[in-house]
């Protein structure tokens, strides 16, 4: 398992398991290179199925999400130019300006998602929105478009894709993070594109692009699309599995006994 540093735990002189990773055993707590497992887990995915000559990309969002798909952009992609939208613009300049320091890179902020996306080779969503964030006549040819929740693309969008990917199919039910009723928010979620099972059941899951059973992008001028649904974890236990192993052969962690994370008693 993973353990990683906290605010607030400072007192017990020890890191809070904030972002930990189950792995498969009984193995070790290790100390962790960087406390944000799970925005990592969502950034590693996105390259599968980018142009190898994209020069240009949008970023919807400018929260810790949007950090880590510009940076695992960054590191697979030698981009030119990153442009940058989020509603608030104090945060969304803040944003630019920590990312510019960190990468060296050519990223600026702009006015709208339109312009964000517009003339772009990639196009990443990294919000909190439980509306659309991209509109279908804003998709240059040839773009590729990663979202982190299937309610940053409706079925417009969708449509224009030539090829389309889903984490998995098995968590079809998208999560709102909102009270059924509440006052204002529109239950987006009960119209949604991932209701309708027969679009829904045609598309292929991240595990069949990786395994070679369907075929990613063929040409240059497809509009390609990677919808990131909650997916199951197992990216997780994948990641905890190849880190105990390392750790293992590099004499790092610590053992732990397994009762420690068990009970004998059911309530």
């Amino acid at each position: 398992m993973l353990l990683f540093d906290q605010p607030g735990s400072r007192c017990f002189q020890r890191p809070a398991a904030h972002g930990a990773l189950a792995g498969p055993d009984d193995a070790a707590f290790l100390p962790a290179p960087d406390p944000r497992g799970s925005e990592k887990r969502l950034a590693k995915v996105q390259p599968l199925s980018r142009r190898e000559d994209a020069c240009c990309a949008g970023l919807i969002g400018s929260g810790w999400q949007a950090g880590a798909q510009l940076l695992a952009l960054l590191a697979v992609r030698p981009v030119k130019e990153i442009k940058v939208y989020s509603l608030r613009k104090e945060k969304r300049e803040a944003f630019v300006e920590e990312m510019c320091l960190k990468t060296g890179a050519n990223i600026r902020s702009v006015e709208s998602p339109e312009e964000c996306v517009r003339e772009v080779d990639i196009i990443l969503a990294a919000t909190s929105s439980l509306v659309p964030v991209i509109r279908p006549e804003w998709l240059s040819e040839g773009v590729h478009i990663s979202c982190i929740k299937a309610q940053e693309v409706d079925e417009a969008v969708l449509n224009t894709c030539q090829r389309i990917v889903v984490h998995t199919r098995v968590q079809q039910k998208q999560i709102d993070n909102i009270l059924p009723g509440t006052k204002y928010i529109p239950q987006e979620h009960e119209q949604g594109w991932w209701n309708k099972e027969s679009l829904w059941e045609s598309l292929p899951e991240l595990s069949d692009l990786i395994a070679g059973r369907i075929a990613g992008r063929k040409n240059e001028k497809e509009i390609t699309c990677f919808v990131n649904n909650v997916g199951a974890g197992l990216q997780f236990a994948a990641l905890g599995a190849l880190i105990l192993k390392k750790a293992g052969t590099l004499g790092l962690g610590r053992e732990l006994p397994g009762e420690w994370f068990s009970e004998d008693v059911h309530p």
